[in-house]
């Protein structure tokens, strides 16, 4: 991840944070430097390097908010929405109601949980404000229009991404987010007509697809000189659809990169009113009234008990409840103490914490992993093995003294052989990997793998008294027809027939 050391400081009070004491404050939080490099402005661009589980912190704000829990004497600024009249106000909506200019709906909320619309008539689609300009400039992002401009701002200040469509260019003035239809076509924004299937997701309008959810906005509908009134969308997509149809299309981008690692939908309706803010400081025009929200509603809070005992035990070092508390509130978890244990409810910015042993964690980053110690020696006591591996080891046994060989295959099998040996009511998996070649499916059952074995052995003119016999204890998967995987653990045998050179299984 890109950051602009100056925009982060945007977020900070005071905001004087070198580039070595981000590099240093951010290295010790988990989040290596890759690379820090000085712009010809003065600014310096980090590249963070940021694991899969924090969303978060691909942006510019989530990146603050790491700097401010460290021990430096930093916080983060209250964000400001213009044009409100006053700090966290919404912005002024003179345009009349949103619903007497377009509708919305959602009808795949199990992998759209939410999505919001807002309408601003009488923009004025035109060059940015240089302020804009070299803040997305200072991350490698070329300048497009004002309009634009907005969206690519909130993905990377807010981790965030949105969409503008041209209202004029939406068929009865609609969106729909649905599955595509067998065959239909969409222009991208990269130049590419791309032929969808049913497992595609998009934002269409009342005849054809606009947008491919989550990835990458449409041509037909993008923003021009020429536009007047937009649709600003801010939604927020299941990140395994996401990453599928990236894949199937083979596009990535800013926007799929973030929604792959959940953005939460609790954060979606405040981006959208500030984005809408923005964009009208910078393009002018007037905001409807209202805002469109479709998808289901809210997760509960999270809610985490944490022991601080435990903590202790799991650091092996001393770390008192009070200090424990502050370093969780740093983070903006809300604790509050029950006689010895600490209830702990993590913000919406933070769905990777949903386990005592993730806020041991904070509390370990927070602390310092060089303040841990290290013993010179760890205790260390053998286990029984579990009953399902003693168990495993008495099968094997038996096999093997009733002249079983053991095998491990591949868990990759051609399509027609994973077809021939799936259950009725199940479906193949399939990967969409070029690597993978002609087989590219997980198998249902290892007999497939077994009988090529076997016919390696009999190309190879292998020889045993009463026949070749082989097994495999292995997994072997399989998903529902709505998609949800089943993996289960199988033992499979296959043995020649003396005397007849046919084999059963």
């Amino acid at each position: 991840m890109d950051i602009s050391l100056r925009w982060m400081n945007d977020y900070l009070e005071p905001g004087d944070v070198t580039a070595e004491e981000a590099e240093r404050l951010l290295t010790d939080a988990g989040f290596p430097i890759e690379a820090v490099t000085p712009l010809d402005d003065g600014d310096t661009l980090l590249d963070v390097e940021v694991t899969s589980n924090r969303g978060d912190c691909l942006s510019h704000v989530g990146v603050a908010r790491e700097v401010a829990a460290s021990p430096r004497a930093s916080k983060v600024r209250a964000l400001r929405v213009p044009r409100g009249g006053r700090d966290g106000a919404e912005p002024i909506r003179a345009g009349g109601p949103v619903g007497e200019r377009l509708t919305l709906e959602n009808a795949t909320p199990h992998v759209c949980p939410r999505f919001t619309a807002q309408v601003i008539r009488g923009v004025k689609v035109g060059a940015s404000p240089d302020w804009l300009v070299q803040r997305l400039e200072s991350v490698g992002q070329r300048s497009i229009n004002n309009v634009v401009d907005i969206t690519n701002w909130l993905t990377f200040e807010l981790g965030h991404p949105s969409h503008v469509f041209d209202l004029a260019k939406l068929a009865g003035h609609k969106l729909v987010v649905r599955w595509a239809r067998e065959g239909e076509t969409l222009a991208t924004l990269d130049g590419e007509r791309r032929t969808l299937c049913p497992k595609c997701l998009v934002v269409a309008d009342a005849e054809r697809a606009t947008s491919l959810a989550g990835v990458i906005g449409g041509l037909d509908s993008e923003v021009t000189d020429a536009t007047v009134d937009v649709v600003l969308e801010v939604a927020t997509w299941d990140p395994r659809t996401v990453r599928d149809q990236a894949r199937r299309h083979k596009v990535r981008t800013d926007a799929s990169h973030r929604f792959e690692r959940i953005v939460d939908a609790r954060m979606l309706e405040w981006a959208a009113t500030r984005a809408a803010a923005l964009l009208l400081e910078v393009a002018g025009g007037e905001l409807c009234e209202g805002m469109l929200v479709e998808g289901r509603g809210d997760e509960p809070p999270t809610a985490i008990t944490l022991r601080p005992e435990r903590c202790r035990r799991i650091l092996g070092a001393e770390v008192g409840d009070e200090q424990i508390a502050s370093y969780l509130s740093a983070h903006e978890i809300n604790v509050d103490r029950d006689g010895g244990v600490l209830r702990c409810q993590p913000p919406a910015f933070r769905p990777d914490l949903t386990r005592e042993i993730d806020l041991i964690e904070e509390v370990a980053r927070t602390h310092g992993y060089d303040a841990i110690p290290i013993a010179e020696r760890l205790p260390m006591v053998a286990a029984h093995p579990q009953e399902g591996e003693r168990a495993m080891r008495e099968i094997a046994s038996v096999l093997t003294g009733l002249g079983y060989f053991e095998t491990v295959t591949f868990s990759f099998v051609r399509p027609e052989e994973a077809e021939l040996w799936r259950d009725a009511s199940l479906k193949a998996i399939a990967v969409d990997d070029e690597r993978r070649g002609a087989e590219p499916s997980l198998r249902p059952s290892a007999l497939p793998s077994l009988l090529r074995c076997r016919k390696a052995n009999q190309d190879g003119r292998v020889e045993q008294p009463g026949g070749v016999r082989l097994f495999e204890a292995t997994a072997v998967f399989a998903e529902t027809e709505q998609g949800a995987s089943k993996e289960r653990r199988t033992l499979t045998l296959l043995s020649d027939v003396a005397g007849t050179g046919v084999k059963r299984s």
